[in-house]
């Protein structure tokens, strides 16, 4: 009797045999398939980064994004319009940190500035007090030159805003401490969308300004393009005052109404969970009482154990109302 050694099935001359049963050497594992019903995820597409590429634009003019220093943030233009003027000469080290320093670049910048508005100021009243002296004209134009020099004698109080600025400074790093205690109490950024009314007052109060003086001092005999700049400094700096108290009283107010909202909530919530304490309570009797010891005790106990049950029973009622109103509100 012969093997056959050539055979397609055993290739090797050896032929292994293990526990009786010939292998083969071209043997494949079982692969086991799933035959499954379903779509798989399509593969996402990533666009190659390409230094060509387009990102859009997004409008942090108009809408930016605000998460930290919300409050000077959202009244921003209306702050850069007082530190160009050089009334308000705040440092700001760091976001968040506002400080006022006498030894510092926006402080020289608003010495600087008011100095030389103060100067040419009086050059201008003494240029006046000599075409007054020569001109032949009207009483009431003399009056007229005379109160337009008056009106320019509040610009001594920008000193004063000068000595406010660190008080403005403190306000505005108590409103970063108040935003991070918020944040860290509720989980929620503090939303203030003041931005825009900001914008709009930095630009239209600049513009109705200096549209106003050169219409009153376009009409005066004695006219020149250089005396409108202290007025319409003057001008501006009246009304943008008026804008940013408006701004800082309506932050206020948005912030009260946000806390409001948020103590009704969460008063609504703490009603809620007493109510269902309360009715958890009841329900469950005490354990540790033989049934000998409750027929004993509820002999005794019945006038007293009545009242504080219909006053529970009122009291649980009265919540249950409260909350379902909160809840509707």
């Amino acid at each position: 009797m012969s093997y056959y050694t050539q055979n397609s099935l055993f290739p090797v001359p050896n032929i292994p045999v293990q526990n009786g049963y010939a292998s083969q050497m071209n043997e494949k594992q079982k692969i086991s398939v799933n035959f499954l019903d379903v779509t798989p995820a399509r593969t996402p597409y990533i666009k190659p980064s390409s230094p060509n590429a387009v990102v859009p634009l997004e409008n942090t003019l108009i809408n930016p994004i605000i998460n930290r220093d919300i409050i000077y943030e959202n009244i921003k233009p209306v702050f850069t319009i007082l530190r160009v003027m050089g009334v308000l000469p705040l440092t700001r080290t760091s976001p968040g940190n506002n400080e006022f320093q006498l030894v510092s670049p926006p402080m020289v910048y608003s010495v600087i500035v008011y100095f030389s508005l103060v100067a040419y100021i009086m050059y201008l009243s003494l240029i006046k007090g000599q075409i007054m002296r020569t001109s032949e004209g009207k009483f009431e134009e003399a009056v007229i030159e005379y109160l337009f020099t008056i009106y320019l004698f509040p610009m001594l109080a920008v000193p004063i805003l000068w000595y406010e600025t660190g008080k403005i400074a403190g306000v505005l790093n108590e409103w970063v401490k108040f935003e991070t205690a918020y944040r860290q109490l509720s989980g929620q950024v503090l939303t203030i969308k003041l931005y825009r009314q900001a914008l709009a007052i930095s630009i239209i109060i600049p513009t109705l300004s200096t549209t106003s003086v050169i219409i009153t001092h376009i009409t005066m005999r004695h006219f020149e393009p250089m005396q409108l700049i202290p007025y319409v400094f003057l001008e501006i700096l009246t009304y943008i005052l008026g804008g940013y108290w408006y701004l800082i009283c309506e932050a206020l107010s948005v912030c009260a109404n946000i806390l409001a909202e948020d103590f009704h909530r969460l008063m609504a919530t703490m009603v809620t969970y007493l109510v269902v304490l309360l009715q958890f309570q009841i329900s469950i009797p005490s354990e540790g009482q033989n049934s000998d010891e409750e027929d004993t005790v509820s002999n005794v106990t019945v006038g007293f154990t009545d009242p504080i049950t219909t006053t529970t029973t009122a009291i649980t009622t009265i919540l249950t109302t409260v909350a379902k109103k909160r809840r509707k509100h």
